[in-house]
C-alpha cells in the first residue's frame, strides 16, 4: 500500500504526519531520549495494516483490550458520517497512545524514524538514507513492535541491505555492533559473521566498562545470547594462546631433555633456551614471574589488544642459539608451526549465522561439553572445508581445541628427526 506523506495543522500548533491517506487512527508515540527530552509525534496509520504486520498492534487493536473497543466504536461513527475515510478529519479519528520505542540510539528526534517504520509496515518506500545506523534504528524498533518477520521480508525484497558491505576493519565499534544486531534479528547472513570476527579479535568497550553501557542502545548488549558468546570466545582465544606459554615453560623447566641432538652442551641448551625465552615472554609484556610465598602486587589484568596482532608479536620469537650447532634447539621452531595452527583456526571465531539459528545447543562454545584435555596429535589437520555433513561438525573441530579445558601442543611427529635430516643434509653426523 504506497500513501503520499504530508504534514496536517492540528489546533493550529502540533502536526501529524500522514503515514496514509486513507488512514483511519491516529498514532501518538511518545518517546524519552536520553537527554531526558520527552517527545511525542502523530501519524495516519490504517490499523488493517498494523495488525497484518505487528503482533503489537494486532494484539493492541484486537477485541481483548478496552482500547480497542473505544476505537472500534469510534470507527463506527466515523463510517457512518463519511463515505470514504480520506474524508475524514484527522482531529476526528480516534487515537492510541504508544511510549517508548525501544533502546535507539537518537539524539535529535524520532519522528523520520518512526515515520519510516510505519511506512515500511504499510508497504511504502523508506524516505531517510539506509545506513547502518539508521537500519539498527529500525530493527530495534521493529523488534519492540514485535514486526520482525515482516520487517525482514521487507528489507530482502527491497535489497535494502545490498551495497551496505563496508570492509570491517575500517568501521569502529559501535557499527560493527549495529551491523551484527541487523544481521542477527534480521537473518542477513553476509552480516553476522565479518562484524560478529572482528569484534572477538578486537575486544570490546563493553567488556571494559559494563555500567557505562547499561542504559544504551540495543546493540551493546546483543540479544538471543550473543553477546555472552562473543565474549566467551574471545577468553577462549587468549586462554589458547597463554596455553602456549605455560606449555613451553613446563616443558623446559622439567626434567626431560628438550634439545636432542645428544651434546654434552645440551643441558646447557636447555637452561639457555629457557632463560631467552621468559626474557623474551617478559619484554613483550605476555608474561611475569610472581612469588607464591607474598605478592601485595594485584593480578595481571587480561589482555584488550587484537588477537591477530598477539599472534603477530609472538611470531618475533628471535632463533635463539648457544653454538652454530643449536640451530634448531630454540622457541622458534617449535612454537611458529603451532601459531600457523593456531592463525588457520582464528577463521572459525566468527559466528555462523545458520549454526546459530537452527543448531545453537550444539554449535554455541558456551553451550559445549568442555574436553578435559585437548591433543593436537589426534587433530592434526584443520582442513575440514570438503568434510561432508552438518556444518556444525565442522566448526567443532575448532571450538574442542579452543574451549578444552587444557591443551597438549606436542606434535605428532618428533622434531628430532627434522633435526636429523637437517643435519645429515649439511654432512653432520648426529649423535643419538
Amino acid at each position: 500500500m504506497e500513501g503520499t506523506t504530508t504534514s496536517e495543522a492540528r489546533d493550529g500548533k502540533e502536526f501529524t504526519t500522514v503515514i496514509v491517506d486513507s488512514g483511519d487512527i491516529r498514532l501518538n508515540i511518545c518517546h524519552d531520549l536520553a537527554n531526558r527530552n520527552t517527545q511525542t509525534f502523530s501519524y495516519r496509520v490504517d490499523t488493517t495494516c498494523l495488525r497484518r504486520t505487528s503482533r503489537f498492534f494486532d494484539r493492541l487493536l484486537s477485541g481483548q483490550f478496552v482500547e480497542a473497543q473505544r476505537i472500534s466504536e469510534g470507527l463506527e461513527r466515523l463510517r457512518k458520517q463519511y463515505k470514504n475515510m480520506i474524508e475524514a478529519p484527522i482531529s476526528e479519528l480516534p487515537s492510541v497512545n504508544i511510549e517508548d520505542v525501544g533502546r535507539v540510539a537518537i539524539s535529535k528526534s524520532v519522528q523520520p524514524l518512526m515515520a519510516d517504520f510505519l511506512r515500511a509496515l504499510h508497504g511504502a518506500g523508506i524516505e531517510s538514507k539506509v545506513s547502518i545506523p539508521n537500519m539498527a534504528n529500525l530493527v530495534v524498533v521493529a523488534d519492540r513492535f514485535d514486526a520482525l518477520p515482516y520487517f525482514s521480508e521487507y528489507v530482502r525484497k527491497r535489497k535494502l541491505l545490498r551495497g551496505k558491505d563496508t570492509p570491517e576493519q575500517k568501521l569502529s565499534e559501535e557499527r560493527l555492533r549495529q551491523k551484527l544486531y541487523v544481521g542477527i534479528l534480521l537473518n542477513h547472513e553476509a552480516w553476522v559473521a565479518p562484524p560478529s570476527h572482528r569484534i572477538i579479535t578486537r575486544g570490546s568497550e563493553s567488556w571494559k566498562m559494563d555500567s557505562d553501557f547499561i542504559n544504551s542502545a540495543c546493540w551493546w548488549n546483543l540479544p538471543r545470547g550473543l553477546e555472552e558468546e562473543l565474549q566467551y570466545r574471545r577468553e577462549c582465544t587468549l586462554d589458547t594462546l597463554s596455553s602456549l606459554q605455560t606449555h613451553f615453560v613446563k616443558l623446559y623447566t622439567s626434567r626431560e631433555l628438550q634439545c636432542k641432538l645428544g651434546y654434552d652442551s645440551s643441558p646447557q641448551c636447555d637452561a639457555f633456551q629457557l632463560g631467552e625465552m621468559m626474557r623474551f615472554f617478559s619484554r613483550i609484556n605476555l608474561m611475569r614471574v610472581q612469588s607464591t610465598i607474598y605478592d601485595v602486587d594485584t593480578a595481571p589484568q587480561i589482555y584488550t589488544g587484537d588477537i591477530h596482532q598477539l599472534v603477530s608479536t609472538l611470531r618475533q620469537c628471535p632463533s635463539y642459539q648457544i653454538n652454530s650447532h643449536h640451530s634448531h634447539c630454540g622457541l622458534r621452531a617449535r612454537l611458529t608451526p603451532i601459531l600457523d595452527w593456531i592463525e588457520q583456526a582464528l577463521t572459525d571465531l566468527a559466528i555462523c549465522a545458520n549454526c546459530w539459528e537452527h543448531r545453537r545447543d550444539d554449535y554455541a562454545w558456551s553451550k559445549t561439553k568442555r574436553l578435559p584435555v585437548w591433543r593436537r596429535t589426534e587433530h592434526e589437520s584443520l582442513r575440514v572445508s570438503g568434510r561432508k555433513g552438518p556444518c556444525v561438525a565442522k566448526h567443532t573441530v575448532m571450538s574442542d581445541m579452543f574451549t578444552a579445558v587444557s591443551r597438549d601442543w606436542t606434535a605428532r611427529y618428533d622434531f628430532a628427526e627434522d633435526l636429523h635430516r637437517d643435519h645429515m643434509s649439511s654432512g653432520m653426523k648426529l649423535v643419538r
